[in-house]
């Protein structure tokens, strides 16, 4: 719909069929984004150890995104690293590597970690971040996870 303002400047507005429209189809999606229920997937994050033995890697500040995308959670049910030797280990953080932020402490190569139901569970706009010390120089490390996701009004199918 337009009018002709007196300035002479015109003002383009949506009709109320066009308003109606892009409401049902806004609606549509999410009900179908329901009724698909909870989806298992498996996502995995990589970085790379530096010249110090340290790794960090994921977070908000990260390139790659390592949490749920907007208006989904996730409840993490399986985690594993690999590109780790002996008894070296890797710790998993929401958000940042602060000791407030610990989810998993102590991953081992040898250890896949199963979770508890709702135990960690991530928002939009939350992320996993992987830290360890005393790593190999240049190593590649992984961490694979298995997460259950569902729409945030859905929470309560996790």
């Amino acid at each position: 719909m337009k009018f002709k303002l007196q300035a002479g400047v015109e003002l383009d507005l949506l009709t109320p069929k066009e308003l109606g429209d892009a409401l049902v189809d806004f609606r549509k999606s999410w009900v179908q984004e329901l009724a698909r229920g909870v989806t298992f997937q498996r996502v995995s994050f990589t970085g790379t150890v530096d010249g110090a033995g340290v790794l960090e890697f994921g977070g908000p500040t990260g390139s790659d995104r390592t949490g749920p995308e907007a208006g989904m959670v996730w409840s993490l049910r399986r985690l594993a690293v690999t590109g780790i030797t002996g008894t070296q280990t890797v710790s998993v953080f929401v958000n940042s590597s602060s000791p407030h932020d610990l989810l998993v402490p102590g991953i081992t190569l040898a250890t896949p970690i199963l979770l508890p139901e709702n135990t960690a569970v991530l928002h939009a706009g939350d992320d996993l971040v992987v830290a360890g010390s005393s790593l190999t120089n240049g190593a590649k490390v992984t961490l694979s996870a298995t997460v259950k996701e569902v729409p945030e009004f859905a929470q309560w199918m996790l």
